[in-house]
């Protein structure tokens, strides 16, 4: 599986959020290893910056989240829709290695982009057309409309509880589509 994040927090307040964010990022990392999935992240303000390529090698899950640590708060306005389109460019450079992995984008915020919803909107559909899989994680009250697939957390909820949540609905989405390639029609 290719798993990118798309990460900004512009509430008012963002720190605590990003942290939380990071943590989040981490325990998934942690649920999933590193064998079969390969990471990206991204952050966002006004432009989009990678911090983390799916090509990125990395020997343990301690030296992941390490760089995941080290990542700082992107600046200036929450422009989703460009950040959107420069996950589908990680995605596509990554097709060529693994054409075949499972494709998911885990968009965090914390509060609405500038970005307007038309905008969003067609830049989640091309990564929906392409095959990848879009997850929301909304940490604030008002946020995009990416994705109908949204995790909710509660304010207070623990990074852990949510990083739970997150693997159960990417597994639950891999079943699915394992149980629509397992259907079998046997003719008497």
């Amino acid at each position: 599986m290719d798993l990118a994040f798309v990460i900004s927090t512009t509430a008012v307040d963002q720190d605590k959020n990003f942290e939380k964010i990071k943590e989040i990022i981490k325990e998934t990392v942690e649920m999933f290893g590193l064998h079969r999935v390969r990471y990206s992240l991204i952050t966002f303000g006004a432009t989009p910056d990678v911090k983390i390529r799916f090509d990125s090698v990395f020997d343990t899950e301690e030296e992941l989240g390490n760089v995941v640590d080290s990542v700082k708060k992107a600046l200036g306005n929450a422009a989703l829709d460009k950040a959107l389109e420069e996950a589908r460019y990680l995605f596509a450079l990554a097709e060529d290695a693994r054409p075949n992995a499972m494709k998911v984008l885990v968009v965090i915020t914390d509060k609405r982009s500038d970005s307007s919803e038309e905008e969003v909107q067609i830049a989640s559909e091309k990564l929906k057309d392409d095959g990848v899989r879009v997850i929301a994680i909304e940490l604030g009250d008002e946020s995009d409309t990416v994705t109908p697939e949204v995790i909710k957390p509660g304010k207070d909820s623990r990074p852990e509880k949510v990083a739970k949540q997150l693997v159960k609905t990417v597994l639950n989405g891999l079943f699915q589509l394992l149980a629509s390639f397992n259907s079998v029609v046997y003719i008497h």
